[in-house]
């Protein structure tokens, strides 16, 4: 940029780019001031203009920049699987400058594994695949990303973008917290991770101990590992290494035949709604790099990561089936026969009615005067009706569904909601803090609107959202919310326990167990119920018992919810206890502008439970 007292680096993706079809686009600013002023300006970041697409997305950031110095930002876009390219411009005043632009390689269907390291060297071997949704072998892609380049939103990450994590003896000084957090709510989303060292110490980190729980015990030397060799081949390379005693807690599973002196090597357990492995070895160091038998080892490994099939919350097929639960409502239009009525009376009133009068007063010649005046009557008519049914305001209506990511105080909340514009006009729409994601769907999940601008600041918020006279928009929020506790469960000698410590108050509370539906009404925040379990046909947790619990929902939407928590749903966990509530207040609320609140909004509430080890929290 000649004559400019600036440099603008960039780079799209997640180190050397694999983009995966319709998802988030983390972008990696880095700004160079070269002025003695300090540098104050607006940074976006715009995908778009495509050779097949007109749809634009832009994000931008304000930023400052100190005087003969570099700083850091990052942004996210939602980009359309046929863009091929980022441009980043720095916006003064009225000056708007590209700086740079990006090229985005697209690699779809292709399983992605990021590699965390202290060391430069390859730590898998190559030959690695996955299973493809088609049931197509695929190679997987191996990436090393910069420490810096790494995500500040955890949904960057998710759908389909990485596939599995694998920190091995990593310094996480050299990332930011925000950084940390994002891979932390990435895996308890739906995440896979892999744990791997022979450092105490590091096992027992903060960080690491909020991916997988682990009793660490000690470090000891050995001349080799009789049980991996054995089930995947000889070590070239004969050398003493160290390994790590260490158990995860609770449920897990463990590589058969592969422990060393009662010391399991290979260990997996549920991180959230991920998964988290635990491997008590450092695979960076001798003899595991050039190992023959690293191909077959990590090939079990992503085999039990089960990459090609990962656990997604609520997903695009329920998009249309909400879309019309949002719509009910939205306008109360007259019957039919009041239709009829009203243009039926029109045309007897200009026509016959108009003629027999003036004929009566032999005063047809004033027709060119009533004609005019009936219509205008008729119009003002037509108007108060409209306003009537709401045909001049703007309506919003919203559907929350919040579940308790398991074994964590972290909620996690995807939010259907639409407009209806009684104008032509623009919206801002303003999300909580917490709120980390903003994604836009229309019938097949492509973007809704034309051109979308959404600010990323200590906030996020889409601006000048523009829709005409009775448009309607639909959006979709994905966020995760930290709260000061979760829901426990104690067992009793009758029952079970209860207790509320989320921080919200939930109404309607169902508990769910054996494929058994129990009532318990209202918790709030704090409080704790008992249950007495004990089956009968009419506690039998099926669609009829549903729509009891729904009754006091409006039809719409209860058959969104209905669509959502299907039989399908709950036979994943027909055996694993579950609460299943209403929530009063939103963990992650939505503002629209012109608006003070929802005109109609429900905050579904699921939680899966495990017993406290103790009895109690």
């Amino acid at each position: 940029m000649p004559g400019e007292k600036f440099q603008v680096e960039a780079q799209a993706g997640i180190g050397p780019r694999a983009h995966h079809r319709s998802e988030w686009l983390p972008v990696f600013v880095k700004v160079k001031n070269l002025d003695s002023r300090p540098l104050q300006a607006r940074l976006w970041a715009v995908v778009g203009k495509g050779q097949y697409r007109r749809d634009e997305f832009r994000a931008y950031k304000d930023i400052f920049v100190s005087p003969n110095s570099t700083k850091e930002f990052h942004l996210c876009l939602f980009s359309s699987p046929w863009v091929g390219q980022v441009d980043i411009l720095l916006q003064r005043g009225r000056t708007l400058t590209q700086c740079a632009s990006v090229d985005i390689s697209r690699l779809f269907d292709v399983p992605l594994v990021l590699v965390l390291s202290r060391s430069s060297a390859p730590i898998l071997p190559t030959g690695l695949y996955s299973s493809s949704r088609q049931g197509r072998r695929q190679a997987v892609v191996v990436q090393n990303p910069p420490p810096e380049t790494l995500p500040e939103a955890w949904f960057t990450y998710g759908d389909g973008s990485v596939d599995v994590l694998i920190l091995v003896d990593y310094d996480f000084h050299q990332l930011r917290p925000n950084q940390l957090k994002a891979i932390r709510n990435w895996v308890k989303c739906s995440g896979r991770v892999v744990v791997s060292s022979a450092d105490p110490s590091w096992l027992k980190s903060p960080f690491i101990q909020e991916l997988i729980k682990l009793d660490v015990n000690s470090q000891r030397e050995v001349e080799g590992l009789p049980g991996l060799e054995g089930k995947f081949g000889s070590f070239e390379v004969r050398t003493k290494l160290l390994l790590t005693d260490a158990h995860v807690r609770g449920r897990s599973w463990r590589m058969a035949g592969v422990s060393e002196s009662g010391a399991e090597l290979v260990q997996e357990a549920p991180s959230g709604f991920g998964k988290a492995f635990f491997l008590a070895f450092d695979v960076s160091r001798p003899p595991f790099p050039g190992w023959q038998g690293g191909t077959d080892f990590w090939q079990a490994i992503f085999d039990q990561c089960d990459i090609s099939h990962p656990y997604n919350l609520p997903d695009s097929r329920i998009n249309r089936r909400v879309r019309l639960a949002l719509s009910g409502g939205l306008l109360r239009l007259p019957s039919i026969k009041v239709i009829a009525f009203l243009v039926a009376l029109y045309l007897l009133t200009v026509g016959p009615a108009n003629y027999i009068f003036l004929k009566r007063k032999n005063k047809l010649v004033y027709s060119v005067f009533t004609i005019p005046t009936i219509v205008v009557i008729f119009l003002i008519f037509i108007l108060t009706l409209g306003f009537w049914t709401k045909g001049v305001s703007t309506i919003a209506h919203k559907i929350s569904f919040v579940q308790a990511l398991p074994g964590t105080s972290l909620l996690r909340e995807t939010t259907y909601y639409t407009i209806l514009s009684g104008t032509s006009g623009k919206y801002d729409i303003t999300f909580d803090e917490k709120c980390s994601s903003v994604v836009l769907y229309a019938d097949e999940g492509e973007l809704a609107a034309s051109s979308v601008t959404l600010c990323q600041g200590d906030t996020w918020s889409i601006e000048d959202f523009g829709l005409s006279i009775w448009e309607q928009g639909y959006f979709r929020t994905d966020s995760i919310k930290e709260t000061s506790g979760t829901v426990h469960l104690a067992r009793e000698e009758s029952g079970v326990e209860i207790i509320n410590l989320t921080g919200f108050n939930l109404k309607q509370a169902l508990y769910l167990e054996n494929g058994q539906g129990y009532e318990i009404g209202a918790l709030s925040s704090g409080a704790k119920k008992s249950i007495t379990l004990k089956r009968t046909p009419s506690s039998q947790f099926n669609e009829e018992f549903l729509r009891h619990w729904l009754a006091g929902v409006s039809d719409p939407f209860k058959e969104s919810v209905l669509d959502f928590f299907d039989m399908d749903f709950f036979n994943k966990y027909r055996r694993e206890p579950a609460l299943l509530a209403l929530l009063e207040e939103d963990p992650a609320p939505i503002r629209v502008s012109g608006k003070k609140e929802f005109d109609k909004e429900i905050i579904f509430f699921l939680a899966l439970l495990e017993a406290a080890e103790n009895g109690r929290p």
